[in-house]
Parts: C-alpha cells; structure tokens; sequence
C-alpha cells in the first residue's frame, strides 16, 4: 500500500466520513419510523431538531466528497510514476483491475451526493418538510453507497502492487485498430453521432425522460470521442490517446475542467427526470443548464481541434 501525505489527508477525511455516515444510518432507520409529519407535538418537534441537525452535517460531507470524487484521480495519478510501465491513472488501476469498479461506484456516489443536496434545499424550503420521509430513505441508500465505495478504496489501495509491470494507455489505447465496441468505431460516424445527438435532444429538451437519455448518450459518446479523437489534439500527437493524462500538470490539468463540464451537462440533464420521480417537482431550467454545459464542452473540444488545424495546418487523422 502506498503512503503519501496526500492519501493519508485523502483516507483520515474518507475515515471521518465513513463514522458519520454509520452514525447517520442508525438515526436515519430509527427517524424513519418515528417521524410523520401529519402530527404536531413536542416530541415531532424535537424529531425534527434532529433531522434538521442531521441534515446539515450530511450537506457539508457531500460536498466534501464530491471535492474527494476529484482528489482520488490526482492520488492515482501520482502513484502511477512509482509503478513500471505506468504513465497515469490507467496505469494505477492497471496494478488492480477491479479498481475500474470502483470509478464507476464514485461516479455513482457523485450523482447521489449531488441528488441529495438537491433534493435537501427543496425539502428546507417548506414549513412542514414534505420531502423529509424521502429523503430519509434517499440518506440510507447513500450511506449504503458510501460504505461500499470507502471499503472498496481501502482494498484497492492495499492491492495495488508497486512491483507489478503493467500496460499504460500507449497499450491500452493503441492506433492498431483493435480497439473493443464503440471505441473502434470510425471518427467521423462519432463526430456526426455527436453533434446530432446534441441537436435532437435540444429538440427535446422540454420531454424529461427523452432528454434524460440523450444526456446519457451525449456523455458516453463524448467520453469515447474524447478517447479516440479529441485527446489527440490535447496531446498534439496522434498517437496518444488517453482519457487520464489530460489530467497531469504538463496538460495544464485541463481535463480537470473538461470532466467537469461534462458531468454539469450530464448531472443537470438526467437529474431532471431523476428528480422529478421521486420529489415530483419539476426543474424545468436544468434542461437549459445542460444544453448550456455540453455546448460549452462542444466549442471547447473543438476549437482545440480547429486551433491544431489552423498553427499546423494538418489533421491528426
């Protein structure tokens, strides 16, 4: 296991918050079947002082663990320069597979965190808490969620091991034509595939579930583009394509704030219809914010391309 000052600070405020949180499942399992907001007497008050209590401390830690959804992918990143054959975050999880796991499960674990807060300001908003047996419940599957991603982040980086020689994503994302899926599919199918689902989901931008899944589509096929084309042009070298490097200081840690962009658009635009179905209010605007996150990304990506073109006066394909 790795022992840095920066994974130290990340485990002792990851350990913090896994002690709240089991603290915050026992009140919450105990709550939920006390509060009821029909009733109004003392000791509802005083149920109430407690998820209000409660209520606070959560908002606070989810947002500390959306600041530590970005601060794992620097510790990864910098571990990657003390294992052989590593050259980022690829290569970090390549001296653990199951490790690719758990980037999915902290994606997870943002989207909730992000849902939660939301939902929170909402409920807060009203004299009699509408929301607060919901978000009981909703407090209980994060708790679940965040106990799984903390238990899963200690045995990954207990796992990794600093003497295994492991593929880098000069492997991983070779131009051999080999690439699985979607990753192997042609540039321009994905660029037009791209723009197009941009367009249609403008066009349907007032149909909650439909946008819904065009966001989902939008991110995936941004990520995939971002692998297989965009990079490139980041990198300016045709050969390196990778979804982690952009993150290291050589790249100015542009693809902090790429990645970013991307999860507003995808956050805003299939949290709508999430939102919708379990409080039942209606965020019309977050269709709006997505449109407007995943144009920006578009004219980001792509006068880094166009900017390429116009100094070199060639494509990297």
């Amino acid at each position: 296991m790795f022992l840095s000052p920066n994974i130290i600070l990340f485990f002792t405020v990851e350990f913090f918050i896994f002690v709240y949180f089991i603290f915050v499942l026992m009140v919450s399992l105990k709550l939920l079947k006390q509060f009821d907001k029909t009733v109004y007497n003392e000791k509802q008050f005083n149920i109430e002082k407690k998820i209000y209590l409660i209520n606070g401390y959560i908002n606070v830690l989810l947002v500390v663990k959306i600041i530590l959804f970005f601060q794992y992918f620097f510790i990864m990143d910098q571990i990657s320069q003390f294992i052989p054959g590593a050259m980022c975050a690829i290569g970090s999880h390549n001296a653990f597979t199951p490790s690719y796991c758990l980037i999915f499960l902290k994606i997870l674990v943002l989207f909730l965190s992000f849902y939660w807060i939301v939902v929170h300001r909402v409920d807060i908003k009203y004299p009699i808490l509408p929301y607060t047996k919901i978000k009981l419940i909703f407090t209980i599957v994060i708790c679940v969620a965040i106990f799984c991603e903390i238990i899963f982040e200690i045995v990954v980086f207990y796992y990794i091991d600093p003497n295994k020689i492991v593929s880098c994503c000069g492997t991983l994302f070779s131009e051999d034509g080999k690439l699985p899926g979607i990753l192997g599919m042609r540039r321009e199918i994905l660029i037009v595939a791209h723009f197009f689902i941009y367009f249609v989901a403008y066009i349907f931008r007032d149909k909650k579930f439909v946008f819904a899944i065009l966001s989902v589509l939008f991110f995936a096929i941004s990520i995939v583009l971002l692998i297989v084309f965009h990079s490139s042009y980041i990198y300016q070298e045709p050969s390196h394509r990778c979804p982690f490097c952009i993150l290291q200081k050589d790249y100015y840690y542009i693809g902090y704030f790429i990645y970013f962009i991307l999860l507003v658009g995808f956050l805003f635009g299939a949290g709508r219809f999430f939102i919708y179905k379990i409080i039942g209010e209606d965020f019309v605007r977050w269709s709006k914010y997505s449109l407007l996150a995943n144009l920006f990304y578009i004219l980001l990506v792509y006068f880094i391309v166009l900017k390429y073109f116009m100094v070199n006066g060639v494509w990297l394909f």
